[in-house]
């Protein structure tokens, strides 16, 4: 029994599957190296926003962004929106203030911090989280209360 002769064409198809593979990985690594242009601009653009905020708000969000610029400079934005950084970034509420709940108006620390936490809560999630953590125990007595 012979062996069946090899086809001429395979070596030739696997030669072009080879070329396109090769042409991808080159367009691939010029798109990698576009990425990286951006990531050092928008890393740039980061370092100078934090370079304007206090030592404390710096180390919050490289603590909960890290190294990421993108994340850090969405970090910077919820703080801003939630009135912890400077002015708010939309447009200032002519309205007035709310009257603040119940037992805060009385000097009541503990309703007032429950009262920043519902704010926190509805502006910025994440921060009112990490609020709700350093703000345990008077939460939970203002909520024993009502």
């Amino acid at each position: 029994m012979e062996a069946a002769p090899v086809k001429a064409e395979q070596p030739e198809r696997g030669a072009r599957l080879l070329s396109r593979m090769r042409a991808q990985i080159e367009r691939d690594r010029g798109l990698v190296e576009e990425a990286k242009g951006y990531r050092a601009e928008l890393a740039e653009y980061a370092s100078q926003a934090l370079g304007g905020i206090s030592k404390e708000a710096r180390a919050y969000v490289e603590k909960m962004a890290g190294d990421n610029p993108a994340k850090q400079l969405a970090t910077l934005r919820e703080l801003k929106a939630a009135g912890l950084l400077g002015a708010p970034s939309a447009p200032a509420n002519s309205a007035p203030k709310a009257a603040p709940p119940q037992g805060a108006q009385n000097g009541d620390s503990d309703a007032a911090v429950l009262a920043e936490y519902e704010r926190l809560k509805k502006v910025a999630p994440i921060i009112a989280l990490d609020y709700s953590q350093r703000n345990r125990d008077a939460l939970q007595r203002a909520r024993s209360r009502n």
